[in-house]
């Protein structure tokens, strides 16, 4: 490879990481809209044909089989995608790990947002409030 190609392939590879990052950046933290337990409540609630509200468990997945909010996904990080069939229709999405400080939670929610999926919500408290609060938990994959 010549210089001249080794500069236009670094200046592309540049630019086109430059304009990942810029992405990346349009969603921060602040944009996630997180709800707390009453907030979930309601929502799940009102779900029906016309308003369906996904649930989606980023625990890894013995914690999600043990134990999860009844109906929910087991959606991992690496496994978050544009076009998922599971959340056409999904009218809110609702995202939780394991408690307060879920980070992975967070970055699920900030993916799903980043690839223009409407209405995500992330769940503070997530398994660790559903199960204090008392609500029913349902095992299996």
């Amino acid at each position: 490879m010549n210089h001249m190609t080794g500069f236009l392939v670094t200046t592309a590879l540049i630019f086109a990481l430059a304009g990942c990052q810029s992405r990346a950046s349009n969603t921060t933290d602040a944009d996630i809209d997180v709800v707390r337990f009453d907030r979930v409540v309601e929502m799940m609630s009102k779900s029906d044909q016309k308003r369906l509200v996904v649930f989606i468990d980023v625990r890894p997945r013995v914690p999600y089989i043990t134990g999860h909010i009844p109906g929910a996904l087991h959606v991992p990080l690496p496994d978050v995608r544009a076009g998922d069939p599971r959340l056409a229709q999904a009218s809110h999405i609702i995202v939780y790990g394991r408690g307060w400080q879920d980070y992975v939670a967070q970055a699920v929610a900030k993916k799903l947002m980043m690839l223009k999926y409407d209405k995500v919500h992330d769940f503070r408290g997530g398994m660790e409030l559903w199960e204090a609060k008392g609500q029913r938990v349902e095992a299996g994959p």
